[in-house]
């Protein structure tokens, strides 16, 4: 009981707004959810989530002898806005969070093994294959709304990480969700991309296609001036209607927030370069990004 409070205490201190701590098992109506959304081609392009698909749900494939999932949120609203009318989602407003989230997770790794010399333990920040989502729900931090997104008191604008240790903890309990007669993220959604509760098709879905579709393709729908991501569904939550802004995430804020619409469409390579470096949006490199912005351009 007391290892499991201190792992939480030292989250706290890291600058994660929760930890909770699961049972680490083969998490088996998790992943047949998931196997029938591949079947439905709610993947779209993206076909590294036909992969692994075992591991995704069983994290002793990627830490042998695994205990414990170690679940922490980083909440990331600022109070720093983006001015132009080509938007981006609100994560983006930070540097790439694969990075300092996964730092303070090592950290805390760090922490485990002062308290546990002998733990193995292994950090995943959307980088492995593992269903965060699934396991945060499981370690009791939050549960799924129907825009398929984890959601709490807080709201839902969480960046997710796992800390794998092979070291039995006392465990959370999931909490149910709390969005049964709420549907407003369905209706909200401009190209109707939660075609069910808790089931988005990617590809309708418009963050999909300004961050992860590669084919450079005019996509039918418009962007609703979405350069990178979409936070629609987030907006009209009910949940997030009253944002605390985490005031310690200003030191990872993005240098392109002073940015007005002249100043997206201008952004030469080179500005792109010292603009986006270390971000999220470099992984949709120039082409991609203006792309983007000149899409939304020719919907105004």
């Amino acid at each position: 009981m007391r290892l499991a409070e201190e792992i939480k205490k030292e989250a706290q201190n890291l600058g994660f707004s929760h930890c909770g701590i699961a049972k680490a098992e083969p998490l088996l109506k998790e992943k047949a959810a998931f196997e029938e959304a591949l079947r439905h081609g709610y993947q779209a392009s993206m076909s590294f989530l036909e992969r692994n698909v075992d591991t995704r749900f069983n994290p002793e494939l990627l830490l042998p002898h695994c205990k414990s999932v170690i679940v922490v949120l980083f909440y990331y609203p600022i109070p720093q806005k983006c001015h132009s009318d080509y938007k981006v989602a609100r994560y983006a407003y930070l540097q790439d969070y694969h990075v300092f989230v996964k730092e303070k997770l090592e950290k805390l790794g760090a922490f485990l093994s002062q308290k546990c010399p002998e733990a193995q333990w292994r950090v995943t920040v959307d980088s492995s294959t593992i269903s965060e989502k699934s396991w945060a729900v499981r370690a009791g931090v939050g549960h799924i709304g129907k825009n398929s997104l984890l959601q709490n008191e807080m709201g839902s604008y969480f960046m997710i990480g796992t800390l794998l240790t092979d070291v039995e903890l006392d465990y959370d309990q999931p909490t149910p969700a709390d969005c049964v007669d709420c549907d407003l993220c369905m209706r909200s959604c401009p190209v109707q991309a939660i075609e069910e509760p808790y089931k988005v098709n990617a590809a309708k879905c418009i963050a999909y296609h300004n961050v992860e579709d590669k084919s450079r393709d005019a996509h039918g729908d418009s962007f609703h001036h979405w350069v990178f991501g979409c936070d629609v569904c987030q907006e009209v939550c009910p949940k997030n209607q009253k944002i605390s802004y985490n005031l310690s995430a200003t030191q990872y804020s993005s240098l392109f927030l002073h940015f007005k619409n002249e100043d997206f469409e201008n952004l030469d390579e080179s500005d792109f370069r010292h603009y986006f470096a270390g971000h999220c949006a470099a992984r949709r490199k120039y082409a991609g990004l203006m792309f983007n912005i000149e899409k939304v351009k020719n919907e105004n």
